[in-house]
């Protein structure tokens, strides 16, 4: 491997990827924070990254993006190097590099920019399964409605905001409806 995996940046940018995100633009911000770290060294002129993942039960639309993640202002050349990959749910993530105006990458720096665009790819993977992970622990699926512990969340988050005198709670109970839940789903 060529030097830059044993640079101060390196280990920089590895801190900054490695930093969870709740949500897309925390994750944006981060691996912008690293890609600054290695931006000078590897002679990068522009990072994209672009996403598409299909709907599925977990996400009830098509989620679709296009993001500049880095772009030096002095320009970058027009023969990108692009690295796509595959999420576990049928979508397509593809990160694309331009070096600096000018600056054509050898054999070596194009296995390590390969390397930088599988860590930025986990981190967005990272972030989706986050999401999904807690989709699932807080919807019933077959409503496509909170839970009990996404209708706790959502309370105590309330609660925390004071904004709970906004709402009024509702319950009831059916006489004998043990035996529907008896025999179809929660």
């Amino acid at each position: 491997m060529g030097m830059l995996f044993y640079s101060n940046e390196m280990k920089q940018f590895l801190e900054m990827i490695q930093k969870t995100g709740r949500s897309s633009e925390e994750v944006l911000a981060n691996v912008n924070k690293a890609i600054l770290c290695v931006s000078d060294e590897m002679h990068m002129g522009k990072v994209t990254l672009d996403l598409s993942v299909p709907q599925s039960k977990l996400r009830t639309q098509v989620q679709s993006f296009s993001s500049i993640l880095y772009q030096r202002e002095e320009g970058y050349s027009y023969h990108p190097s692009a690295y796509s990959f595959r999420t576990g749910d049928g979508g397509t993530v593809i990160v694309t590099f331009y070096a600096t105006e000018g600056y054509s990458w050898n054999e070596e720096e194009l296995k390590e920019i390969h390397i930088l665009a599988n860590l930025i790819f986990n981190a967005f993977r990272v972030e989706n399964m986050n999401n999904l992970l807690d989709k699932a622990l807080t919807t019933d699926l077959s409503v496509d409605m909170c839970n009990v512990s996404g209708f706790l969340r959502f309370v105590t988050e309330k609660f925390a905001r004071g904004l709970l005198d906004e709402y009024i709670g509702v319950y009831f109970n059916i006489h004998n409806f043990k035996y529907v839940n008896n025999v179809l789903p929660y």
